[in-house]
């Protein structure tokens, strides 16, 4: 090894640890989180808004187009921020995310729409890469201390974001804000991220990883490992399923749940808030047994898919939502913790990428066929109880893959 993963300013043999996170990657997290606040905004809504101006499979299409363009994001930015750096990615990553809300709010109509959203889920796709990346990087220089809740407490600041965001949302639309003015403001946020970005948070992976990065071959799938292609071949399928349903969550929620577009603010807000509160707990208990957790995670999820297709009522709902906070939680971090277990140092991020590339993939096929099933159907709830019971199923074969895992003991952090 050339070099270690952290900056010389944190690369010590204690680091000061709060909440999960040493001072350096709480940073990093709040320009994350600045960065989500520009997308949730908004993003709680899009569906809802095109369903308002073009038809279902033209829906499908710009679902499918934003899929594509997270592909093309995940198949560089890995290796890029593995050479460049994770501050100068973020920092690139903003760009494409400003382009595209500016584009979104002067272009809102067919068949311009589908290319302004490419372009700003092109940079989301970068940032979605390094709140994983950062992490790891840090993972790696502790022994594997803690990495479900390293992976878990950087997202917190996201959360947030997440749940201030539609409130402030459904705010302006109910002061007579347009949709398109959300868009503007989210580009003005992201604007103002990259600033931040700029001096708020220095470079986390040493230049002598880099370096080694630079050196070595690009296509190194070799050394990513065997836990690695377990995961990816697990999880293919259940994404897919998830995929299949997941992006119309808010035409199920306003349409067949007939709920005021206002109060469905308020309940995927608290979703967000849930996961705020539940992501220190819930990542702890899972660094105990990562494929347990994750395994349980996964199942929870399809039984409240299950349910979001045979419920009713604005009460229920709420009591969903926040119930989905568990299962989505323990999904992003231990998912993310048991990809990069045994993945060198210097091919962290590249491994993040390609894994995250090879999932949204499946999405940018998933997301079309559910919108032909929507349009065929004519119903959402058949469409998630069909996502659910092909989850279930599939689960089977991610349990056979996860028993042939032979993982790196982690470690835990005493609480400071």
């Amino acid at each position: 090894m050339t070099g270690s993963v952290l900056s010389a300013p944190e690369n010590r043999p204690t680091l000061q640890i709060t909440m999960g996170l040493s001072h350096q990657l709480w940073r990093y997290a709040l320009v994350l989180g600045s960065a989500q606040l520009a997308m949730s905004l908004w993003f709680w809504q899009f569906s809802i808004h095109l369903e308002s101006i073009i038809e279902p499979w033209q829906i499908g299409l710009t679902v499918s187009t934003g899929t594509l363009a997270l592909l093309i994001a995940y198949s560089f930015c890995g290796a890029l921020s593995d050479i460049l750096g994770r501050k100068r990615t973020i920092i690139l990553a903003l760009v494409p995310m400003i382009i595209g809300l500016v584009s979104l709010y002067l272009l809102p109509f067919w068949p311009l729409l589908p290319a302004a959203y490419g372009v700003f889920m092109l940079g989301r796709g970068m940032m979605i890469v390094m709140s994983r990346a950062i992490p790891a990087d840090e993972i790696a220089a502790t022994s594997n201390t803690d990495p479900v809740k390293k992976f878990a407490m950087m997202l917190v600041p996201s959360y947030v974001s997440e749940s201030i965001g539609p409130l402030a949302g459904g705010w302006l639309l109910a002061q007579g804000f347009s949709h398109e003015d959300l868009y503007l403001l989210g580009a003005a946020i992201a604007a103002l991220t990259l600033a931040l970005a700029q001096v708020a948070v220095r470079e986390s992976l040493a230049s002598g990883l880099r370096t080694e990065a630079r050196q070595s071959s690009r296509a190194a799938l070799r050394e990513f490992g065997p836990t690695f292609w377990l995961m990816a071949g697990g999880m293919a399928g259940i994404y897919f399923a998830f995929k299949m349903a997941a992006p119309y969550f808010g035409n199920l929620s306003v349409g067949e749940w007939n709920m005021d577009i206002h109060i469905y603010a308020a309940a995927w807000s608290l979703y967000s808030a849930m996961c705020v509160l539940l992501s220190y707990v819930m990542s702890g208990l899972a660094d105990r047994s990562r494929r347990l957790f994750l395994f349980a995670a996964l199942s929870g999820n399809a039984v409240l898919m299950a349910l979001f297709s045979i419920g009713s009522g604005t009460s229920l709902m709420f009591v969903l939502i926040a119930a989905w906070a568990a299962p989505q939680v323990v999904w992003v971090s231990a998912e993310s913790s048991l990809v990069t277990d045994g993945v060198p140092s210097h091919r962290k991020g590249n491994a993040l990428s390609i894994y995250r590339l090879m999932m949204v993939s499946t999405g940018l096929v998933a997301s079309y066929v559910g919108s032909l099933i929507w349009t065929i159907t004519g119903s959402l709830r058949f469409l998630y109880f069909l996502s659910s019971s092909i989850t279930a199923c599939l689960l089977v074969l991610l349990a056979v893959a996860m028993s042939k895992m032979h993982l790196r003991p982690s470690r835990h952090h005493a609480s400071s």
